[in-house]
Protein backbone atom coordinates (compact mmCIF):
# COMPACT_ATOMS: atom_id res chain seq x y z
CA UNK A 1 0.00 0.00 0.00
CA UNK A 2 1.32 3.38 -1.01
CA UNK A 3 2.18 5.64 1.97
CA UNK A 4 0.91 8.66 0.07
CA UNK A 5 -2.50 7.07 -0.35
CA UNK A 6 -2.89 6.66 3.42
CA UNK A 7 -2.67 10.43 3.80
CA UNK A 8 -5.62 11.10 1.49
CA UNK A 9 -9.21 11.59 2.64
CA UNK A 10 -11.83 8.93 1.98
CA UNK A 11 -13.45 11.04 -0.71
CA UNK A 12 -10.10 11.51 -2.48
CA UNK A 13 -9.49 7.76 -2.31
CA UNK A 14 -12.93 7.04 -3.79
CA UNK A 15 -12.26 9.49 -6.62
CA UNK A 16 -8.86 7.91 -7.29
CA UNK A 17 -10.39 4.43 -7.34
CA UNK A 18 -13.14 5.54 -9.71
CA UNK A 19 -10.32 6.94 -11.88
CA UNK A 20 -8.71 3.49 -12.06
CA UNK A 21 -6.29 3.44 -9.09
CA UNK A 22 -6.79 0.01 -7.46
CA UNK A 23 -4.45 0.89 -4.63
CA UNK A 24 -6.98 3.47 -3.45
CA UNK A 25 -9.57 0.76 -2.78
CA UNK A 26 -6.95 -1.36 -1.02
CA UNK A 27 -6.20 1.63 1.21
CA UNK A 28 -9.91 1.98 2.06
CA UNK A 29 -10.08 -1.75 2.76
CA UNK A 30 -7.13 -1.68 5.15
CA UNK A 31 -8.47 1.44 6.83
CA UNK A 32 -12.00 0.12 7.41
CA UNK A 33 -11.68 -3.67 7.58
CA UNK A 34 -11.69 -3.78 11.40
CA UNK A 35 -14.41 -1.17 11.68
CA UNK A 36 -16.73 -3.07 9.33
CA UNK A 37 -16.03 -6.36 11.11
CA UNK A 38 -16.95 -4.76 14.44
CA UNK A 39 -20.17 -3.31 13.00
CA UNK A 40 -21.16 -6.76 11.77
CA UNK A 41 -20.08 -8.64 14.90
CA UNK A 42 -22.11 -6.36 17.18
CA UNK A 43 -25.22 -7.47 15.33
CA UNK A 44 -24.63 -11.17 14.62
CA UNK A 45 -22.44 -12.03 17.65
CA UNK A 46 -20.52 -14.64 15.65
CA UNK A 47 -16.90 -14.18 14.53
CA UNK A 48 -17.11 -16.42 11.48
CA UNK A 49 -20.28 -14.80 10.22
CA UNK A 50 -18.80 -11.34 10.89
CA UNK A 51 -15.79 -12.34 8.76
CA UNK A 52 -18.07 -13.35 5.89
CA UNK A 53 -20.19 -10.22 6.26
CA UNK A 54 -17.07 -8.04 6.18
CA UNK A 55 -16.11 -9.56 2.83
CA UNK A 56 -19.68 -9.20 1.57
CA UNK A 57 -19.70 -5.56 2.65
CA UNK A 58 -16.56 -4.77 0.71
CA UNK A 59 -17.93 -6.56 -2.34
CA UNK A 60 -21.09 -4.50 -2.05
CA UNK A 61 -19.02 -1.32 -1.64
CA UNK A 62 -17.05 -2.26 -4.74
CA UNK A 63 -20.25 -2.74 -6.72
CA UNK A 64 -21.96 0.39 -5.40
CA UNK A 65 -19.04 2.80 -5.07
CA UNK A 66 -20.17 4.66 -8.18
CA UNK A 67 -23.38 5.55 -6.23
CA UNK A 68 -21.43 7.12 -3.39
CA UNK A 69 -22.12 10.82 -3.05
CA UNK A 70 -19.51 13.13 -1.56
CA UNK A 71 -20.78 12.72 1.99
CA UNK A 72 -19.66 10.62 4.94
CA UNK A 73 -17.90 7.54 3.52
CA UNK A 74 -17.56 5.89 6.94
CA UNK A 75 -21.29 6.30 7.59
CA UNK A 76 -22.15 5.03 4.13
CA UNK A 77 -20.14 1.81 4.53
CA UNK A 78 -21.41 1.33 8.09
CA UNK A 79 -24.96 1.46 6.76
CA UNK A 80 -24.14 -1.14 4.11
CA UNK A 81 -22.50 -3.40 6.72
CA UNK A 82 -25.35 -2.95 9.21
CA UNK A 83 -28.01 -3.73 6.62
CA UNK A 84 -26.20 -6.90 5.54
CA UNK A 85 -25.67 -7.95 9.17
CA UNK A 86 -29.30 -7.29 10.13
CA UNK A 87 -30.52 -9.32 7.16
CA UNK A 88 -28.19 -12.16 8.15
CA UNK A 89 -29.34 -11.95 11.79
CA UNK A 90 -32.97 -12.20 10.67
CA UNK A 91 -32.14 -15.27 8.60
CA UNK A 92 -30.31 -16.85 11.55
CA UNK A 93 -33.26 -16.23 13.88
CA UNK A 94 -35.73 -17.66 11.38
CA UNK A 95 -33.57 -20.74 10.98
CA UNK A 96 -33.19 -21.10 14.77
CA UNK A 97 -36.94 -20.86 15.18
CA UNK A 98 -37.49 -23.66 12.66
CA UNK A 99 -34.75 -25.78 14.24
CA UNK A 100 -35.99 -25.13 17.79
CA UNK A 101 -39.50 -26.13 16.82
CA UNK A 102 -38.16 -29.31 15.27
CA UNK A 103 -35.90 -29.98 18.27
CA UNK A 104 -38.78 -29.34 20.69
CA UNK A 105 -40.84 -31.97 18.87
CA UNK A 106 -37.97 -34.45 18.84
CA UNK A 107 -37.23 -33.92 22.53
CA UNK A 108 -40.84 -34.51 23.51
CA UNK A 109 -40.94 -37.69 21.44
CA UNK A 110 -37.60 -39.05 22.60
CA UNK A 111 -37.95 -38.24 26.30
CA UNK A 112 -41.57 -39.20 26.98
CA UNK A 113 -40.47 -42.29 28.97
CA UNK A 114 -38.30 -40.20 31.33
CA UNK A 115 -40.76 -37.35 31.58
CA UNK A 116 -41.62 -36.28 35.15
CA UNK A 117 -45.22 -36.03 33.94
CA UNK A 118 -45.52 -39.77 34.44
CA UNK A 119 -48.92 -39.93 32.76
CA UNK A 120 -47.26 -39.09 29.46
CA UNK A 121 -45.89 -42.64 29.50
CA UNK A 122 -49.41 -43.71 28.69
CA UNK A 123 -49.25 -42.29 25.20
CA UNK A 124 -50.43 -45.27 23.21
CA UNK A 125 -49.49 -44.50 19.66
CA UNK A 126 -48.27 -41.95 17.16
CA UNK A 127 -51.68 -40.30 17.09
CA UNK A 128 -51.41 -39.56 20.83
CA UNK A 129 -47.91 -38.18 20.31
CA UNK A 130 -49.21 -35.97 17.49
CA UNK A 131 -51.95 -34.67 19.78
CA UNK A 132 -49.32 -33.82 22.43
CA UNK A 133 -47.07 -32.10 19.91
CA UNK A 134 -50.00 -30.19 18.50
CA UNK A 135 -51.00 -29.05 21.99
CA UNK A 136 -47.43 -27.95 22.73
CA UNK A 137 -47.28 -25.98 19.50
CA UNK A 138 -50.40 -24.09 20.54
CA UNK A 139 -48.68 -22.78 23.66
CA UNK A 140 -47.08 -19.35 23.61
CA UNK A 141 -43.39 -19.72 22.75
CA UNK A 142 -42.09 -18.78 26.22
CA UNK A 143 -44.59 -21.06 27.95
CA UNK A 144 -43.69 -23.96 25.63
CA UNK A 145 -39.97 -23.46 26.25
CA UNK A 146 -40.46 -23.38 30.03
CA UNK A 147 -42.57 -26.55 29.97
CA UNK A 148 -40.09 -28.38 27.74
CA UNK A 149 -37.10 -27.20 29.79
CA UNK A 150 -38.72 -28.37 33.01
CA UNK A 151 -40.45 -31.59 32.03
CA UNK A 152 -38.33 -32.88 29.16
CA UNK A 153 -34.86 -31.65 30.02
CA UNK A 154 -35.46 -31.78 33.78
CA UNK A 155 -34.01 -28.30 34.32
CA UNK A 156 -34.58 -26.62 37.66
CA UNK A 157 -36.85 -23.61 37.93
CA UNK A 158 -33.80 -21.48 38.71
CA UNK A 159 -32.01 -22.66 35.56
CA UNK A 160 -35.10 -21.92 33.48
CA UNK A 161 -35.39 -18.46 35.05
CA UNK A 162 -31.76 -17.72 34.22
CA UNK A 163 -31.98 -19.07 30.66
CA UNK A 164 -35.08 -17.04 29.81
CA UNK A 165 -34.29 -14.01 32.00
CA UNK A 166 -37.36 -14.51 34.17
CA UNK A 167 -38.04 -14.42 37.90
CA UNK A 168 -38.92 -17.68 39.66
CA UNK A 169 -42.53 -16.53 40.03
CA UNK A 170 -42.68 -15.86 36.28
CA UNK A 171 -41.34 -19.36 35.59
CA UNK A 172 -43.93 -20.84 37.98
CA UNK A 173 -46.66 -18.89 36.21
CA UNK A 174 -45.51 -20.08 32.75
CA UNK A 175 -45.39 -23.68 33.96
CA UNK A 176 -48.79 -23.41 35.62
CA UNK A 177 -50.56 -21.98 32.56
CA UNK A 178 -48.74 -24.41 30.27
CA UNK A 179 -49.70 -27.47 32.30
CA UNK A 180 -53.27 -26.24 32.74
CA UNK A 181 -53.59 -25.74 28.97
CA UNK A 182 -52.03 -29.14 28.20
CA UNK A 183 -54.28 -30.82 30.77
CA UNK A 184 -57.39 -29.41 29.08
CA UNK A 185 -56.18 -30.22 25.58
CA UNK A 186 -55.15 -33.76 26.45
CA UNK A 187 -58.02 -34.59 28.81
CA UNK A 188 -58.84 -38.26 28.48
CA UNK A 189 -55.54 -38.96 26.76
CA UNK A 190 -53.34 -39.05 29.86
Amino acid sequence: MDKELRLLSDIELVELFLGGNRGAFETLYVKYDGYIWTCCFRIVKNKSIADDLTQDTFLRILCKIHDFKNTNFRGWIAKIASNLAINEWIQIKRKEKRVNSSVDSHVIQSTAKNNPLKNLQNLQDEEDECLLLNALEQLQELTRKCVIDRYCYGNSRADIAKAHQLSLSQVDYQLRIGLRFLGKKLEGLI
